[in-house]
């Protein structure tokens, strides 16, 4: 049964004649409170509709967070992953970089011994020239060179020790016996055209002999 008004009666004036003798019709308390706990209720469902929106909002927020976090752990993962190998690499890098400073020490302490053989070897070579210079300087203390001996036709038949201790006696009339260790001429000609003699290398024996000769032919 359909109703124009939500109760019958609701909002019409009483007959005239009407048992209750009121004047006009009033809403009972009743439904009043009724009306009133109904637009709580809609209040409430609407706060309801609202969290549950904000439910939803936060819902769809967290697995947008744990969504993010999975990718963050694989990337951590990942990353661990990388600095475990990277961690490996330097380590071989390391014991290798140990290995080649252990060989340049090795290097080092042999380069330090041939340093050492070296000056080692230079002194004795500068002990050796020392030693050469002064016997070549003994040597030649005793030498003579004679030049303008007119040399023989051949030279086969020269006796230049001989030629010397003629010299010695005729030219510079001594006539003690001068020891000599060799008397000889130079391989090379004089000069191109062949009319200058070649000196007579003359070695003495003895200092004071070499000395005697030299200042007679003065």
């Amino acid at each position: 049964m359909a109703y124009s008004q939500p109760y019958p009666g609701y909002g019409q004036s009483p007959h005239p004649h009407s048992p209750f003798g009121f004047g006009s019709m009033m809403q009972p308390p009743w439904a009043t409170e009724l009306l009133s706990e109904i637009m709580c209720i809609k209040d409430k469902m609407k706060s309801i509709d609202r969290i549950e929106q904000t439910l939803n909002s936060i819902a769809a927020k967290v697995s947008d967070l744990e969504t993010k976090v999975k990718d963050i752990d694989c990337k951590v993962q990942h990353t661990e992953t990388c600095a475990q190998f990277r961690g490996s690499k330097l380590d071989e890098n390391s014991e290798g970089l140990s290995n080649i400073n252990s060989k340049i020490k090795q290097i080092n302490k042999s380069c330090t011994h041939l340093e050492e053989q070296y000056r080692a070897l230079q002194a004795l070579e500068k002990k050796t020239e020392a030693k050469l210079l002064d016997l070549e300087t003994k040597s030649m203390r005793n030498n003579l060179v004679v030049y303008g001996v007119p040399e023989a036709t051949s030279v086969e038949t020269e006796d230049c020790t001989k030629v010397i201790a003629d010299i010695v006696q005729t030219l510079f009339e001594i006539r003690e016996d001068i020891k000599l260790d060799f008397a000889y001429r130079p391989a090379n000609r004089g000069s191109v055209n062949g009319n200058r003699p070649r000196p007579i290398i003359v070695g003495f024996q003895c200092s004071k002999d070499r000395d005697r000769i030299r200042a007679a032919s003065f």
